[in-house]
């Protein structure tokens, strides 16, 4: 076990504010003026489950080659009946600098009741502060370019990530899709599964940022975990934050008996380009006795959010929509991290989601400023800021959804700088410089050579005129 760095009395001070909530699949920025960052694994929920029934012994362990700044690799906690237990994870960057990047994959897992769960994921060092979600990323992933490239332009979720159904059941799925900005997005569906998803398109706008689509999906007759995936492409875009897709897995079982209830936030990453109301909304199906449900509402930085915290009553076997209204205090660059705290009698849920405001414009700001400290030459130090400068004044003129043509060509030229740091050519720094102006001596030479063939021409005629006349003995 390596031993904490981290006081046990700093360790106290984190459990009692909001934090961030170790996910899988989930990339993150962390500061680098500060040499750690600390997030947490939510027991007994991050094993899968509601609550324990009984002192449950539990391991939070993390894979020591994959996760060399986190800083405790094992820990064992005990998970207490009705006990909501947060465990902090930190990660420890002493001497590391902006642009750095690292992975973590954690396992937590008890033996004495046989479940585990595995969450894996990446940090960045950033001066701007970013949280997506994502495919999983390789050993060879840059996590700084991945979230640099995965601006939460929209939001695509199921209504639940995991599904229980009964063989040969005819089930409906239902998925949510957010955005407020101006988007036309083709939806198209990936199952083995018989279901009557297709293919169509959908718009959003500020407006209208909310569209949901509900399909049949018709189960196997054997028992197993299948999984249905949805994709979508904003249609004209070329960009990887305009893709995006979601699976959901069903897991078939005859003798499968639905307990306690689950949780959805939608949406869960979003951004926002300027000032306006945003809704959140949580969904909760109780799948037990009819029971109070009081949820409280928090978040870092503080944001208004209407209502702070509300009771209501959830009958068996019932689903329930609470609809919560944030509106960010201005339009400057941030990121809200939002709790929603869900308790009833006997147990606690906590769910995370995220706003964003201006990251198209934040991330275009990390990856030229990362790009720029790797570059020696001051004239592709110019043109980056340059291609910066003109995106920034596209972005602030333009509508949100209309500038992505100019995030593009912003995203390409600082491509083409990369290319040339990598040896493909160019003056060694990703650009080809344009030729001084000049005269073009092509344009007299070629004139100055026809001019020569003729007079020599002319020359090998005389000379032949001479010798056929004037001296005809020697022929």
């Amino acid at each position: 076990m390596r031993v904490s760095v981290i006081s046990a009395f700093f360790i106290l001070a984190l459990l009692s504010v909001p934090a961030l909530s170790l996910e899988n699949n989930m990339y993150f920025s962390v500061d680098p003026s500060q040499e750690y960052s600390c997030v947490y694994v939510n027991l007994p929920q991050d094993l899968g489950l509601v609550s324990v029934d009984k002192n449950t012994e539990s391991v939070i362990e993390a894979d020591k080659e994959e996760s060399q700044w986190i800083d405790t690799t094992y820990n064992k906690v005990v998970v207490n009946p009705g006990v909501f237990n947060k465990n902090p994870v930190c990660f420890y960057y002493p001497g590391k600098s902006e642009g750095d990047f690292s992975f973590y994959r954690v396992k937590v897992y008890s033996h004495d009741i046989g479940v585990s769960n595995e969450m894996s994921g990446g940090l960045c060092i950033s001066g701007y502060e970013d949280v997506d979600g994502g495919p999983e990323a390789i050993k060879t992933t840059d996590i700084c370019k991945l979230l640099n490239d995965n601006a939460d332009l929209f939001d695509l979720q199921f209504k639940y990530e995991t599904f229980f159904a009964k063989p040969g059941e005819t089930i409906t799925k239902t998925i949510y899709l957010t955005s407020y900005a101006n988007l036309n997005i083709n939806l198209a569906s990936i199952s083995t599964l018989q279901n009557d998803f297709g293919s169509q398109t959908v718009s959003t706008s500020s407006q209208r940022p909310l569209v949901t689509k509900s399909f049949k999906v018709k189960v196997p007759d054997r028992e197993g975990e299948y999984s249905v995936i949805i994709l979508a492409k904003v249609r004209g875009c070329g960009l990887t934050l305009c893709e995006k897709e979601v699976e959901s897995k069903i897991k078939v079982a005859e003798s499968f008996v639905n307990e306690g209830f689950v949780t959805t936030i939608i949406p869960k990453n979003i951004n926002l380009k300027d000032v306006q109301e945003t809704t959140y909304r949580l969904l909760i199906t109780n799948y037990e006795e009819s029971k109070e449900f009081t949820v409280k509402t928090n978040s870092d930085p503080s944001i208004n959010i209407h209502p702070e915290s509300i009771t209501t009553t959830i009958d068996r076997d019932e689903e329930k929509t609470i609809t919560f209204k944030i509106t960010p205090p201005s339009g400057d660059p941030e990121i809200y991290r939002l709790y929603f705290d869900v308790k009833t009698s006997d147990t606690e849920k906590m769910v995370n989601a995220y706003l964003t405001v201006g990251e198209l414009l934040t991330d275009a700001l990390r990856e030229s400023t990362d790009l720029e400290n790797s570059v020696s030459d001051s004239d592709i130090k110019e043109r980056i800021t340059l291609a910066r400068n003109e995106f920034t004044d596209e972005y602030e003129r333009s509508s949100y959804g209309d500038e992505l043509d100019d995030y593009e060509e912003f995203k390409e030229e600082l491509e083409n700088a990369r290319s040339g740091l990598n040896g493909d050519g160019g003056n060694g720094d990703g650009y080809q410089p344009p030729q001084e102006q000049g005269i073009d001596w092509i344009w007299i030479a070629v004139p100055v050579l026809i001019i020569a063939i003729v007079l020599l021409f002319f020359i090998y005629k005389k000379t032949r005129v001479v010798s056929e006349y004037e001296y005809p003995r020697f022929e």
